[in-house]
């Protein structure tokens, strides 16, 4: 399991390679190891695969197809095994965002009546 990282926090396993660092939902465990990982030891056969998903199964995962995920307050600390990145924070909610493109679609479809100003968030 050294491709995977638990947070119990948040029920969720975070995939740290390199190239990753992201969260990964049970539904798409086994996509992700093909397509990401499929030269990775652990994970070259579909056996393999499956005895990753039965030890990952093992404890509370969030699968955010069939359940609401918590998001961390954008004041909370950093989450072990993510990266940091800057972004945008919506002043209206807790949205956040990397791309001011998408700040501007949040606040147009979901702000619009709050202020005639939707044009960009606060950057964090």
């Amino acid at each position: 399991m050294d491709l995977f990282l638990y947070n119990p926090t948040y029920q969720a396993w975070i995939c740290t390679a390199p190239r990753c660092q992201f969260a990964v939902s049970p539904s798409s465990l086994d996509r992700h190891l093909q397509r990401r990982h499929r030269d990775h030891r652990a994970a070259a056969t579909p056996a393999q695969r499956q005895v990753i998903l039965r030890t990952m199964l093992q404890r509370a995962w969030v699968d955010p197809r069939k359940e609401i995920f918590r998001y961390p307050p954008p004041s909370s600390p950093p989450i072990p095994g993510l990266p940091v990145f800057r972004g945008y924070s919506c002043p209206h909610c807790e949205f956040i965002c990397r791309s001011n493109g998408v700040m501007q679609n949040h606040r147009r479809e979901k702000h619009q009546d709050q202020d005639g100003s939707w044009k960009c968030g606060r950057q964090s």
